[in-house]
């Protein structure tokens, strides 16, 4: 919850220096539990070398050309003749009146002379109305118990599933500025921006109360709904850490175990050969599709 998803964005316009010119935004498709909640943040880079996976504050910061305010949707403004509309708002605080600290504060400064404008005066999201079919994984925890009968967490696993949702598509326009060319990306010009995502509060508890281990997405069954092998490939065992390996318990004679019909899981540290029962329990994570695209407009 308390990590910032952060993904590079490069524009290039390819054309010749005297050709073709355009103006550009960002456009975010976010499922709607998840876009209620999120707060997002763009940085324009110096340039595209800047783009780091890992890196101090110092660093961040000297890469760093501009940056915007926190953003979240605007959940009370809402437009009369159209409930499904939002406003983007800036964010200061959680609903708890936990401050939200700005990485990007220092370098935005403090009259703004460096914060890269978003604009926040329209509407400029809406939920859409069409549901989706999209793959969420689900997180859960395992525990295996030890000789003395006490139930030990050993690692999580994570299993995709199919579900509906609607979305959110909301458009980021960046405000002009004195330089009316600034974002305007000629021919043989190329921009980079820094995108960052994060959950600003908490996901409703129901959201993963709500959550089984799902066997049914990684076995084949019968005519009377029983498991009966594994699915071929990667989609036949769940999802857990690198450091570990998991597998489906069998008997001496190969065939599998299965436990109050549900088929037994087995995980042991890798390269080792201490493999424990496991159970998998609560959801301790959802991961739901987002995407982001960039809209261009000719203007030369």
């Amino acid at each position: 919850m308390n990590s910032w998803a952060e993904s590079y964005i490069t524009l290039k316009n390819k054309g010749a220096p005297d050709g073709l010119a355009y103006e550009y935004g960002f456009v975010l498709y976010l499922p709607q539990e998840f876009a209620e909640r999120a707060m997002f943040q763009f940085v324009e880079l110096k340039s595209a070398s800047d783009s780091r996976d890992e890196e101090d504050a110092a660093t961040r910061l000297a890469a760093a050309k501009k940056a915007s305010e926190i953003y979240k949707l605007n959940l009370t403004d809402t437009d009369a003749t159209n409930p499904d509309l939002r406003k983007l708002e800036v964010v200061t605080q959680t609903d708890g009146n936990v401050a939200v600290e700005n990485d990007y504060r220092e370098l935005i400064g403090a009259n703004g002379e460096n914060e890269l404008g978003i604009d926040s005066d329209n509407y400029c999201a809406v939920l859409q109305k069409k549901i989706y079919t999209s793959t969420v994984k689900s997180t859960f925890s395992t525990y295996y118990t030890d000789a003395y009968g006490v139930d030990r967490f050993i690692a999580p696993v994570a299993v995709s599933t199919v579900k509906e949702m609607r979305f959110y598509r909301i458009t980021v326009n960046l405000s002009y500025t004195p330089d009316p060319t600034e974002y305007v990306l000629g021919g043989g010009e190329n921009k980079t921006f820094l995108f960052r995502l994060v959950l600003l509060e908490a996901r409703d508890s129901e959201v993963f109360t709500g959550e089984t281990f799902d066997y049914s997405a990684l076995w084949e069954t019968d005519e009377s709904g029983a498991y009966t092998v594994p699915k071929d490939g990667a989609g036949g065992l769940p999802i857990t850490e690198d450091k570990f390996e998991i597998r489906w318990k069998q008997a001496a004679d190969l065939s599998y175990v299965f436990d109050n019909g549900n088929p037994v899981m087995e995980i042991s540290e890798k390269n080792g050969n201490d493999w424990k029962t496991v159970v998998p329990r609560v959801c301790v994570g959802l991961t739901t599709p987002a995407k982001i695209s960039v809209v261009f407009t000719q203007i030369a």
